[in-house]
Parts: structure tokens; sequence; C-alpha cells
């Protein structure tokens, strides 16, 4: 620019030789910017400035980053590199770093070289492109050979259910992309701008009938949908939804569900009679499993599977600081997590809970963040995190839930999902469930987690078992992904079976050993 080149002129004319050089349009900048020491600029420049080796200084119109170093990095890449909503640039401020960058070259050095070294790990242009592949890819149109329908408690406030709908939706675009999939949601416009799918009202009946008479299959399942401990009506809901889905000619499948608790002779009848007329029932534990072995179901239609979240895949790391910078938790904190649950049968078990938590995380100093799953439970929740002097965030989405669990030290829930979602990151984490209820005790032996049965519950107890996580949390993850690896193996042949189902209109024959 004109402006730039005449104050140019008249700096190097003032100091008597060339300081300020303006090298005009460069087609490989890469060469140039290894020969320098200090770049001052913002965005993809600055990224480029610390792939060639250069010190960087995060400085433009949107604000004033500083110098950019292994502590700010994370931080820093939540606004692009860009420095938004810091202070406007101030010459005095810009001096001093760029004197500190000069009058401390060994500082200066080791300091790029991490920076690099991050830059590599997180922006590797091969990874990149993948990403950028992959989005182009899941804009092309596939032809569709099959629709799928699947209902369950999904839209309705509770983050673990939404997870298993956001899971089969993402696994099965990537996998399946012949099979289209529709969804029974509790609002369907918000929920169809949320997960990208056609949904319907899962409580209206002319909405449901429209969705079971243009698919191929009805998949009821995905969490424990066939009990009666929430009440009668929501066991009879997903009943009727079998049959109507039959009788609209939409084959009908169970698909990673869970069994019971079912109370009352008549409710367990309703059940099995309604199972016999299902040509494939997929159970994610091997309690229900077992349980329905021992009704004569037949066992050809059985299938042991995994809970579908499992495959939910982990967001960026850059979403895991995001989020602890909103609820206010600087970088390099140690925290844990905590999944209380409300409800008359957990009230006990949270009053000796939290006060296990008061007292250890004043011994370890330690913060805990409370991470409401369902939308009843961020009442207790919040009122935890104001006794602890915690944190506590209200998630929109599942993803956000794994993004903050990635950081944690360790879990303590009481609701299955969070156990789960932990599992998928390799995280530590000890459950505690409501009475009767036999899900995360379940889950637990196959995940290689603790548990806690609640007439076990004790101050003492809770502590030694929060102590042993906490000493031995390194050398329990790699065990935790061993166990993840063999549940999503189960899922994804699972889903497998499903599709080859879909694709033949229905007819699925087992063999001795199911492939993916």
């Amino acid at each position: 620019m004109p402006e730039i080149a005449e104050r140019a002129a008249k700096i190097n004319h003032a100091l008597g030789f060339c300081c300020v050089s303006l090298v005009g349009r460069v087609e490989d900048i890469a060469p140039l910017l290894r020969e320098q020491d200090v770049f001052i600029g913002v965005s993809r420049a600055a990224l480029e400035a610390a792939a060639s080796s250069c010190s960087v200084i995060l400085c433009g119109n949107e604000g004033y980053g500083g110098i950019l170093t292994v502590d700010t990095f994370f931080d820093a890449s939540l606004s692009n590199f860009c420095a938004r909503e810091k202070d406007k640039p101030r010459a005095d401020r810009l001096l001093a770093d760029i004197l500190t960058l000069v009058s401390a070259p060994g500082w200066r050095e080791k300091n790029t070289e991490e920076c690099r070294r991050l830059l590599k790990k997180w922006y590797d242009g091969i990874s990149v492109c993948q990403q950028t592949a992959d989005v182009y890819q899941k804009s092309l149109h596939t032809p569709t050979k099959a629709t799928v329908l699947i209902g369950g408690y999904f839209g309705c406030g509770n983050l673990g259910d939404d997870a298993i709908l956001q899971a089969f939706i993402e696994y099965t675009r990537t996998h399946y992309p012949n099979i289209r999939v529709w969804a029974l949601t509790k609002k369907p416009l918000k929920d169809a701008r949320r997960f990208g799918v056609r949904c319907f009202n899962r409580k209206n009946l002319f909405s449901l009938l429209h969705a079971f008479g243009g698919v191929d299959a009805f998949l009821c399942g995905g969490g424990s949908l066939l009990q009666n401990v929430t009440g009668k009506l929501s066991l009879y809901y997903y009943l009727c939804m079998l049959r109507l889905s039959a009788l609209c000619g939409a084959k009908p499948l169970l698909y990673a569900a869970g069994i019971g608790p079912l109370h009352g002779k008549g409710a367990t009848r309703a059940t099995l009679k309604a199972l016999s007329r299902i040509s494939y029932i997929s159970l994610r534990d091997e309690e229900s499993l077992r349980f329905l072995r021992t009704r004569s179901i037949d066992s050809a239609k059985l299938h042991l599977g995994a809970d579908v979240a499992l495959l939910l895949p982990p967001p960026p790391i850059f979403r895991t600081y995001a989020l602890l910078k909103r609820i206010g938790v600087v970088q390099n904190c140690r925290y844990m997590c905590v999944c209380l649950k409300s409800g008359r049968h957990t009230t006990q078990s949270i009053h000796t809970l939290i006060a296990a938590l008061r007292m250890f995380c004043r011994q370890e100093n330690i913060l805990p963040i409370f991470l409401p799953l369902d939308k009843h439970d961020v009442a207790i929740n919040a009122e935890a995190a104001r006794r602890l002097d915690g944190r506590i965030l209200i998630a929109d989405e599942p993803s956000d839930i794994t993004a903050i669990l990635r950081g944690a030290q360790f879990l303590v829930s009481m609701r299955l999902h969070g156990l789960i979602l932990a599992t998928t990151v390799s995280l530590p984490a000890v459950g505690i469930p409501s009475a009767n209820d036999p899900k995360i005790p379940s889950f637990a032996r196959l995940a290689a987690q603790e548990y806690l049965l609640p007439e076990k519950i004790s101050l003492p107890l809770l502590m030694e078992i929060f102590q042993k996580i906490y000493d031995r949390g390194d050398a329990m993850r790699p065990l935790i992904a061993d166990a993840c690896r063999d549940l999503q193996k189960n899922a994804q042949k699972d889903l497998a079976n499903i599709a080859i189902m879909v694709y033949n209109r229905g007819r699925y024959e087992k063999k001795s050993e199911d492939t993916i």
C-alpha cells in the first residue's frame, strides 16, 4: 500500500539505515518466515509463522493476545488465533513483548519449538484435510436404499438418550450411507435442526402413522425403555409403538435395549407377548439377555449388543477448553466431574456423597464440576455445586459432556450414561446406582469401572474408593480403553446386523459368527 511504503521510507530516513523492508507479493512465504525471529500478526498467518519456527505475537484489529506460548495456545485457538475479546493493541505492550523475545533468545527458541509441536499435533495438514473431506463427503447425495425410524426417549431433556440418537445417526451416516434415518422426538422442528434428520412427534398419533407408513423398519431402542419403574404408561407406550409399526408395514425391531425392572405379572406377560412377535431383539447388557432366555424367548432372535452411545466420536480438544472457559475454570486446573440424579430413592446417597466430596476435594485441592444429564437433575447439581464451591455445566449437547470428561481426573456418576461417556474417553469412574437399578453395576463390570451399591455407601468407603481411583487413574485408563473397544465392537456388530436386515427387507439369518 502506498501509505505504508511512505511511512517506511520516513522511518528509514530518520534512522539513517533500512530498518523497515516491504517485500511485496511473495508466492512461497515459508522460506522468508524461516529467516525471521519474531512474527507479529493473527489468524492463519500467525499459524504459518509458528509452523516456520517463528516466535509469534498475536496482534491485530480484533485485539491483542500477546506472545503465543504453550500456556496460551489453546486459549488463543478459541478465537482462531485472532485475539477476539481481548484488549485492543497498545504500543507499549507490543514493545514490551518484542523486547522480551529479543532479550531472551534461549527461552524464545524453547517456547517456539514447543508451540510448533502443539501446532503439528492439532493442526497437522493431513488430519485437517481429512476433516475437510469428511464434511464434503457428508454433503454428497447418496441414493437411499432403505429408511429406518428410531424411537426412544429422544429430545426430552435427557442427554444420555440424546447421545444414543446422535451416535446412531453419525455412525449410520458414515458407515451405511444408503440407510436414511428418521427419529421420533419430543420437539420435531428443534430436534431436526439439532440432529440433521427428519423428526416426528413421538406423542402425536397422526405424526406416528405418517412416520410408520414411510419407513422400512422401526427401531425401538436405545436405553431401558421396557420397564415400569418410572410408570406404567411408559412401558405400554413402547409396546404399543411396536404393535402399531407392524400394523403400518414397518418392520419392528428392538435395538440395544435394556429389559426391566418389570414389576407385576401383567407387565412381564405383556412385554414377553410383544417381544415374541419381533424377529430381531438386540440387548445392551447380559442381564437383559439372561432374563429373556429364561422366559422362553427364541434364542435365535436374541443378540448381545452394546449401548450405541459408546460410538459417539469425541469432540475436538479445543471444545474442552472453550467449555472450561465458559464456566470460569482456568487452564491446568485439576478437576473431577460429578453427575447427581434427583429422586426420592437417591436423597440419602446424595447427602453422604456430598459430605465425601467436600472432604476429598479439600484434601486433594481438586475442583468439582457438576454435570446434570437430565433436566430434572439441574436443581440438585446446582445446589451441590453451590455448597462445595464448585462449578456446574449445563450442556446443550452430549458431546459437551464428553469434552469436559476428557480433561477430568475421574467421574462420580449416578447416571448410566455418565459412566458410558466417561468410558469412551478412558476416564476412570465410579457408578452409584439407585436402589434396585441393575444398569450401572452391569455396565461397570463390562467396562472395567468401579461401582458402589447404595446400601453399602458410607463416608469412609467413599473416601477410600475416591482415593483409590485418584491414585491409580493412569493405570486404570488402558484397561478401560480395552474394555471400551470390546463394547464398541458389539455395538458395531449390532448395527451391521440391523443394516443386513434393512437391506434385505427384514430377512436375517443368524450365523455362528457374525462379522462386521
